[in-house]
């Protein structure tokens, strides 16, 4: 059995990266801590973060988590969408809370991931956006965060 060991790996070519297929070669996070309400129906944008690619073959994981709660009893729906850029690639609706209280409101969390494959080395712009097709959604009450990280994976 042989063993490699080394302090350092650097590339042969300044630019062409060292890469390894499966493993992260860059993290890039973007949040939204803002206490705000929503009721329009077109899509607005919640969160982003913008990820540069050093490979075209890479593909990106997305991590996003929307953080909200819905006013006193009332039934609330919405869409919440992750876009590259202007393409809406991954699409959640019919997100319907309701706690039958009259006092208090609804807490919840819409969480999930996507591998995406953009082809490009150029920069991409991911966005968590939210229409809201009735009631009233509020975001980030009471400390609550709603983030989108990006993780660039090597092939």
């Amino acid at each position: 059995m042989s063993i490699l060991k080394v302090d350092t790996i650097n590339e042969k070519t300044t630019g062409n990266g060292v890469a390894i297929p499966g493993h992260v070669i860059q993290v890039v996070n973007g949040a939204s801590s803002t206490d705000a309400s929503y009721t329009s129906s077109s899509y607005t944008t919640i969160m982003q973060a913008t990820i540069t690619p050093k490979f075209t073959s890479s593909k990106i994981l997305i991590i996003y988590n929307f953080n909200s709660t819905w006013k006193n009893n009332q039934t609330a729906e919405g869409n919440w969408s992750i876009f590259r850029d202007s393409t809406n690639i991954a699409h959640v609706d019919g997100i319907t809370p309701y706690n039958g209280s009259t006092t208090n409101n609804s807490a919840g969390s819409v969480a999930g991931t996507y591998l995406d494959s953009p082809s490009t080395s150029s920069a991409i712009t991911y966005y968590g956006k939210l229409s809201i097709t009735n009631g009233t959604v509020r975001l980030n009450t009471e400390g609550g965060l709603c983030a989108i990280t990006l993780m660039e994976i090597a092939q």
